[in-house]
């Protein structure tokens, strides 16, 4: 059996201990407000929501369940008609907090959301028995009296590892973008180099006619340099995890050259 409207204004002071506000009350449930928003910098009076993003919100009201209770948090129609995606625990007998609520906007739009804002319901079901150990009597019990956003409490040792598994993962794929840009940004230079080394040669036999050896050596050489310095430094940006190597293989690259250069006669 769910608690009605003359039933919550009835026992408000043993449901809602902070933030009540009888306007509030619905035939069959109590509406939530926004109290501030949670976010990593702290908490705010007020966040633009973007799309497809997600946030957890503090109520204004800190609810307390009595032990023949249990509190069901449910969706607002205006919200979710606006693209708001709201959800929350059942709360159960003997649990006294502030709500910490999900809030995702599944809206192609951004949503502002601001304390005072009414952004979810809370209904009381009557239980049939009173339960043998409340959520306050339990040792392990890691949301109860939440003042402030805990995260995951005693539960963060067990899934810690699965997220930091996720943002390794993550990370690898970023790793491994960064490779594939500087390996097609790598291939398209050498491309553009050789195409160029041919033109100029080509573009030099058509003005002059046949070339002696020593000019298109030097020719050739020069252009080779300048591809060199242009290549290494590509390559020191695109690959700062081999930085040293890549300086070393350009230093040694670029000497050769500028000494062979040196070295025409």
């Amino acid at each position: 059996m769910t608690l009605v409207d003359r039933e919550i204004k009835e026992q408000h002071d043993d449901l809602i201990l902070e933030g009540y506000d009888e306007k509030n009350v619905n035939p069959t449930s109590y509406d939530l407000t926004v109290g501030s928003i949670i976010l990593e910098r702290g908490e705010n009076d007020s966040f633009v929501l973007p799309p497809e993003t997600t946030i957890f919100i503090k109520t204004k009201e800190k609810i307390h369940i009595p032990n023949d209770l249990l509190g069901h948090i449910g969706e607002k129609n205006s919200r979710m008609r606006e693209g708001l995606w709201v959800s929350g625990p059942n709360y159960f007998p003997g649990h006294t907090t502030y709500c910490f609520l999900r809030v995702r906007n599944i809206s192609p739009n951004e949503i502002t959301i601001k304390s005072g804002d009414l952004i979810a319901q809370i209904s009381f079901e009557k239980l049939g028995k009173v339960p043998d150990h409340p959520y306050n009597t339990i040792p392990e019990a890691s949301f109860n009296e939440e003042d402030k956003y805990r995260g995951m409490g005693k539960y963060e040792s067990e899934y810690e590892k699965r997220i930091r598994r996720v943002r390794d993962e993550k990370d690898d794929l970023s790793r491994m973008q960064g490779k594939i840009y500087a390996n097609i940004l790598t291939l398209m230079g050498l491309f553009v180099s050789i195409f160029s080394l041919i033109m100029v040669n080509f573009s030099q036999v058509q003005k002059e006619g046949p070339l002696s050896k020593t000019y298109i050596l030097t020719i050739n050489l020069s252009l080779g340099f300048v591809i060199a310095l242009f290549m290494g430094l590509l390559l020191l940006m695109l690959n700062p995890k081999h930085r040293k190597a890549s300086l070393i293989i350009w230093i040694s690259i670029v000497t050769v050259l500028f000494v062979a250069l040196l070295l025409i006669p």
